[in-house]
């Protein structure tokens, strides 16, 4: 991401593209620049301590318009507030996204403490994950919500390029079959500790 961004005027990869001709997710953009070995497949967005029942396919994939398989990565991106700008309202102001524009990494404050991406899981199926990441917890849906799959601890990569495992709560929450997301403000939701219930940890301001 830091590469793309050095490349890219300092922007942080669009979350989402509506070009048909491209039909991209973030990670596509990443691809398609070279900025990981695609003949190797999208095995660099598989967590080792995730049983993902969509990585078969994430691992055959070398298509990056696969927003299939692509969606479905154990990392999610701080995709309403950094990759674009859709919690603002954000609108096809450049064409190239429904969300709006991502922001600038140069104008953001604290970039060591603001949130980039992290491990996340999928609302609905906690067997797989989510290219998306939320900044609340939901109990329902389809997007990525913070997975505390690291004996209570979430690995963040931070705007600023350096990675942390945050230890959020004093026991992992379980991704089961057939579950569903923690309770919100329950012992397992990692939104309502420090760092995550913190607003400057998510926003660009």
């Amino acid at each position: 991401i830091l590469a793309y961004q050095h490349d890219n005027g300092d922007f942080f990869p669009p979350y989402r593209s509506v070009n048909t001709a491209v039909n991209y997710f973030w990670t596509g953009y990443l691809a398609t620049g070279n900025y990981f070995g695609i003949k190797q497949g999208f095995k660099i967005f598989l967590c080792p301590s995730k049983v993902n029942k969509n990585t078969a396919d994430i691992l055959a994939s070398i298509d990056p318009t696969n927003r299939a398989a692509l969606n479905s990565i154990d990392y999610g991106v701080n995709y309403r507030h950094l990759y674009s700008n859709r919690y603002s309202g954000g609108v096809a102001a450049d064409g190239t996204t429904p969300y709006g524009p991502p922001a600038k990494v140069t104008r953001l404050k604290n970039p060591s403490g603001k949130l980039s991406f992290a491990d996340t899981f999928r609302v609905s199926e906690p067997n797989t994950g989510n290219g998306t990441l939320e900044w609340e917890s939901l109990p329902t849906g389809s997007n990525g919500i913070l997975s505390t799959r690291h004996g209570g601890a979430t690995n963040v990569g931070w705007v600023d390029g350096h990675v942390s495992a945050v230890k959020a709560v004093g026991t992992a929450w379980e991704e089961v079959v057939g579950g569903g997301g923690y309770t919100t403000g329950s012992v397992f939701d990692p939104y309502q500790r420090a760092p995550f219930n913190d607003k400057k940890t998510w926003l660009r301001d």
